[in-house]
């Protein structure tokens, strides 16, 4: 699949039925940036820089052809964390060598799929992931940013070219505006990186591992706090 990224100067248990939420937390190998996980009827995450929250609960998920939604009804089945560190071999970079320190916490959902988080001390990110040996078909993914705050962004529409008229067809060349989020358009499709300001913290959301998969494109339709991840449809749905 993919992982996004929070890049901030910031980013539980067995689950025995749908009684109740159950949450968890992962923490960065600093003790500063922390995610807290929350399984249930849905699967959401927040993001605590110290003691200020960057991103509140935010919705995460995959829809399937089949109607199969993976992150909604989580039932917890195996839970597993640890820390990493090592070092990644930089080919176009000013060093050679590039840290890959984080904790990680993986939890393994009934029915064949997963999510991991890992808490870096400069960000978080997560995947979903499956076991699955058949094939299957994402009809959407569902992949909330919400805010606390009405606060300003660096964003970037796409800059539609040539005669075609694809909402998904970009240069991916565009100036930024620096605008409210509440103003983000609610007819245009920006790509990412996309900076939130958070006053004392910069929020930046992107993405990796983008391998045979839409990339993200972020809009704001209702003039909220809150960006939303929108993928290029699948044609033949």
């Amino acid at each position: 699949m993919k992982r996004f990224l929070l890049f901030i100067a910031a980013l539980c248990g067995v689950f025995a039925g749908f009684a109740a939420d159950r949450s968890y937390t992962v923490l960065s190998p600093d003790g500063v940036v922390k995610a807290s996980i929350t399984v249930g009827d849905n699967l959401s995450y927040a993001v605590d820089f110290g003691d200020k929250r960057v991103l509140e609960p935010s919705k995460i998920a995959l829809e399937l052809a089949d109607g199969m939604v993976l992150g909604q009804k989580c039932r917890v089945a195996k839970l597993s964390k640890g820390t990493v560190t090592k070092s990644i071999d930089a080919k176009f970079y000013h060093r050679n060598r590039i840290a890959d320190n984080y904790n990680y916490i993986k939890l393994d959902f009934k029915g064949g799929y997963g999510v991991e988080f890992r808490a870096y001390n400069e960000g978080v990110v997560y995947r979903l992931s499956t076991n699955r040996s058949e094939g299957f078909t994402v009809k959407n993914e569902v992949a909330e940013f919400n805010f606390g705050a009405d606060y300003n962004c660096w964003i970037a529409y796409n800059n539609l070219t040539g005669t075609k008229k694809d909402p998904y067809f970009t240069s991916f060349e565009n100036t930024y505006n620096y605008i409210p989020l509440s103003e983000v358009s609610s007819s245009r499709l920006a790509f990412s990186p996309v900076v939130v300001d958070a006053h004392s913290v910069k929020v930046c959301i992107a993405e990796s591992d983008v391998e045979a998969y839409p990339g993200m494109f972020l809009h704001n339709t209702d003039k909220s706090h809150s960006l939303k991840g929108c993928f290029a449809p699948n044609p033949m749905l």
